[in-house]
């Protein structure tokens, strides 16, 4: 989830930070002056306003690149549409616009990595925003069957129905890449087609899973991690099943919470990209 304040209790974050991955790996998939392209799941991206009477810019706070999409005749990636307050392309209606940079904004003059086109919900509904960018390309940053960073080509992403009627993810190892906690694992939970948080809020095509995050890591895939022995050596490849949006608290405990990749073609016709 992203480092902005928290608009409601539902999306209250859980302090403490379990690293899945080795030490080092942070600083390999998170660089500070290098910028990532063809952009890909799982780095971190900065989202300003910009201010069309001043010419100027405002920091709103930073997220996780998912999954790459085609919507609409665009190709682009998705993150959390609360990154953007849940609005695309402002300027129609507000006096600011959004833009969204990689790896950081203070160097936003060469490091431009799209804006908005679309938006769906903000911490509610299925919680997405379509960024519309060409220079994508779908794989995910993970790790490796020894720990190292790898961008894991995205090869087939999981059904609506594979998840909730089937449950197939069920005693599957799932697995999360945020910028702030980086490649975390879970297990699989519960999934809603439709659900109402005790503060009214309802979410479209929710999964909850064990997985660790923080602030920062709204947007980011959540995949399973296929590793395959190919040519005798190990390639490690990831099935989609979507984006992460924050933590909720259900009957008494914490999860991570994600929305469904497939939910989303479904609802509004983004649809993942794969190799």
């Amino acid at each position: 989830m992203k480092g902005f304040a928290t608009k409601t209790a539902v999306c209250l974050m859980v302090l403490m930070i379990i690293f899945y991955v080795s030490p080092g790996v942070l600083a390999d998939w998170e660089p500070s002056t290098e910028p990532e392209r063809p952009i890909k799941g799982g780095y971190k991206i900065d989202i300003d306003k910009y201010y069309f009477d001043s010419g100027s810019y405002s920091h709103f706070g930073e997220c996780t690149s998912g999954y790459v999409a085609s919507f609409s005749g665009y190709t682009g990636y998705i993150t959390a549409g609360h990154c953007i307050d849940g609005i695309a392309n402002p300027a129609l209606y507000y006096d600011y616009d959004w833009v969204i940079y990689q790896p950081s904004h203070l160097l936003r003059y060469s490091y431009y990595a799209g804006s908005p086109v679309a938006a769906y919900g903000d911490f509610s509904y299925i919680d997405t925003a379509f960024i519309w960018y060409d220079d994508v390309e779908p794989r995910i940053l993970t790790v490796d069957a020894y720990g190292n960073p790898v961008n894991a080509p995205v090869v087939s992403y999981y059904s609506w129905n594979e998840i909730h009627e089937y449950r197939t993810l069920e005693g599957v190892t799932i697995m999360k890449t945020g910028f702030a906690t980086g490649v975390t694992s879970g297990e699989y939970e519960y999934s809603f087609t439709e659900i109402k948080t005790a503060d009214g809020v309802t979410y479209k095509y929710l999964i909850f899973f064990t997985y660790t995050s923080s602030p920062g890591d709204s947007g980011g895939s959540v995949y399973k991690r296929i590793l395959e022995r190919i040519d005798g050596e190990w390639v490690t490849e990831a099935k989609l099943i979507g984006h992460h949006i924050g933590r909720f608290k259900y009957l008494g405990i914490w999860y991570a919470g994600a929305i469904s990749a497939d939910g989303v073609r479904l609802e509004v016709g983004i649809t993942p990209l794969t190799i």
